[in-house]
């Protein structure tokens, strides 16, 4: 069917017999249907469908689709973007530490508690200095 004829019936829609929306109703989805596989069947369409995750922004989808989610559903999703974060954290945590030169993270081992305390208290310190130097010089 061509498409003036689909938005005709379309147009009609209302005015048709209750008997017949049904029929007419699954013709139109039908066309419909029919269009979007011809019209989005091509080589660039069917990459984007593809789950690359260097291609999707992850985030930006599960806020969407959080915005018509149901409250329960919504809360997951809330919760999984949470965990996202904290896996991103972490990772900066430890692109941070690995970068720490290995003389200052490990250059004794503590043999009590008061040195292990005093040398978690050296790696925050250098840890927060490297932030501050590294906010100072505008890099994230």
């Amino acid at each position: 069917m061509d498409d003036v004829y689909i938005d005709m019936l379309e147009a009609a829609f209302p005015y048709i017999s209750q008997n017949l929306k049904r029929p007419v109703a699954s013709i139109l989805k039908f066309q419909e249907l029919q269009k979007v596989i011809h019209d989005y069947d091509t080589e660039e369409m069917i990459s984007a469908c593809s789950l690359d995750s260097s291609k999707i922004n992850i985030e930006q989808m599960l806020i969407a689709m959080k915005a018509r989610a149901t409250p329960e559903i919504a809360k997951q999703i809330d919760t999984l973007l949470n965990t996202m974060k904290m896996l991103r954290i972490y990772q900066n945590y430890q692109d941070i530490m690995n970068s720490i030169p290995a003389s200052t993270s490990s250059s004794t081992i503590p043999e009590n508690k008061s040195e292990n305390s005093s040398s978690s208290n050296d790696m925050l310190s250098t840890l927060l200095n490297d932030l501050i130097q590294k906010n100072n010089r505008g890099e994230s």
